[in-house]
C-alpha cells in the first residue's frame, strides 16, 4: 500500500471514531428533548386554553347592538408542576455535558495542532537560517 491509502484509511478510521464519539451524546440530548416535548404536552393539556383561541362571542355584523360592557378580569394562571419549574437546570447540565466536553476536545485539538505547526515552522526556519549561514561562510573563505 502506497502513503496515500494509508493516510486515505487513516482518515477513514478517524471520521468513524467522530462518529460513535458524537453518537452517544446526540441519543442521550433525543431522549432528553423527546422528555421535554412530552412535558410541554401534558403542561399544554393542562392549562385552560387562552382567550384567542376560544370560540368568539363578537357580534358577526357591525349593525347588531353590542349588547352590555362587561369587565373582564384575567383568568389567573394555574402555577405549573413542580418537575415543569426545576427542568431548566438539567437541562443545561444535558446540554453542557453533550457539546462542552467535544467541543473542549476539538479546541484543545486545534491548539494542539497549532502549537506543532508553529514549532515545525520555527526549526525549518532555524534550519535554513543554519545552511544559509554555513554556506555564507564558505563562500567568504573561498574568495579570501
Amino acid at each position: 500500500m502506497s502513503a496515500s491509502e494509508w493516510i486515505g484509511l487513516a482518515a477513514v478510521v478517524v471520521f468513524a471514531a467522530l462518529v460513535l464519539l458524537l453518537a452517544v451524546p446526540l441519543r442521550k440530548l433525543g431522549r432528553y428533548l423527546d422528555e421535554a416535548a412530552a412535558t410541554l404536552r401534558w403542561t399544554r393539556e393542562q392549562q385552560p386554553a387562552p382567550v384567542a383561541d376560544r370560540p368568539s362571542t363578537a357580534p358577526r355584523v357591525a349593525d347588531e347592538p353590542a349588547g352590555p360592557v362587561r369587565s373582564t378580569v384575567a383568568e389567573p394562571v394555574d402555577v405549573p408542576p413542580p418537575h415543569v419549574v426545576a427542568e431548566p437546570a438539567p437541562l443545561g447540565t444535558v446540554v453542557s455535558a453533550t457539546l462542552g466536553g467535544p467541543l473542549i476536545k476539538v479546541a484543545s485539538l486545534g491548539y494542539g495542532v497549532r502549537t506543532a505547526a508553529r514549532i515545525r515552522q520555527e526549526s525549518r526556519a532555524r534550519a535554513t537560517a543554519g545552511r544559509r549561514g554555513s554556506s555564507a561562510r564558505r563562500t567568504s573563505r573561498r574568495a579570501a
